[in-house]
């Protein structure tokens, strides 16, 4: 990948770390008061959320706490979410600024000093800015293979959020299959075959990741080569993404 790298995309989930962060001093220091109290009220305005989207789905009519067993499975659903936004956080935010989080637990929860927001906040800005940037490196790329004899070519590989349902390999011919409705995909095509092929590079397995972006170039030989870049969602945001190059000769759609 020259433009939707992997660490392009890390940065495209830093943009939202300023969202709901609060300030509050008590978070200057390490404080399990401060956590048990914040871990509390956090766990109870999901509890009623969900209670709410129960009620109105006709799925639960009772408040969360006559309702042991929905709350019980929403408790374990916020703590495990709470534990890996944890491990996301600890991923993407610099060093710098971790070690002026005393608490990341409370980070977490959107409490935080008013330092650490303005440098958390100018650390998504800065990122948003790089992100853009690719973006709009790219669209000048893309625009000049639309007005090339490719264009069309390029048209039909609109796969974003598409799942690869299956991945077929013949000595010529590597058949990709896609699911184009659970994953939320915009196109039609369901299966993509590329012809006397060449794989430059793969870094995980293809079936049943998530398709995110994708570039494409014309290189030596009249070879077409695509870069793509995937996830696997059961490992992880980050951890889970897949970068695969590969060349052919030409390619073709069902």
């Amino acid at each position: 990948m020259h433009y939707f790298t992997k660490e392009w995309y890390a940065l495209t989930q830093t943009t939202s770390l300023r969202f709901g962060l609060e300030e509050d001093a008590r978070a200057e220091v390490l404080s399990e008061e401060l956590f048990q109290e914040l871990y509390k009220q956090r766990l109870k305005e999901s509890l009623h959320r969900q209670e709410e989207l129960a009620a109105e789905g006709e799925i639960a009519k009772k408040s969360y706490h006559k309702n042991e067993p929905f709350a019980k499975e929403i408790s374990e659903q916020f703590y495990q979410a709470f534990l890996h936004n944890q491990e996301h956080i600890k991923n993407i935010l610099p060093a710098e600024i971790l070690e002026r989080i005393a608490d990341i637990r409370v980070f977490v929860l959107k409490k935080a000093t008013p330092s650490v927001i303005k440098d958390v906040t100018q650390f998504c800005w800065n990122n948003i800015k790089l992100m853009l940037r690719t973006a709009d490196d790219y669209k000048k790329h893309y625009k000049k293979i639309l007005e090339s004899s490719d264009g069309r070519l390029v048209k039909e590989i609109n796969f974003h959020d598409c799942i690869v349902r299956d991945v077929k390999q013949t000595e010529k011919v590597l058949s990709i299959l896609f699911d184009n409705r659970s994953g939320g995909g915009l196109t039609n095509i369901t299966e993509m075959h590329l012809e006397n092929y060449r794989i430059i590079k793969q870094d995980g397995l293809l079936q049943k990741s998530r398709w995110l972006y994708n570039e494409i170039y014309k290189v030596k030989n009249d070879e077409y080569e695509l870069h793509v870049l995937l996830q696997n969602l059961d490992i992880g945001i980050i951890k889970g993404l897949i970068e695969f190059v590969v060349s052919a000769k030409s390619i073709a759609f069902n």
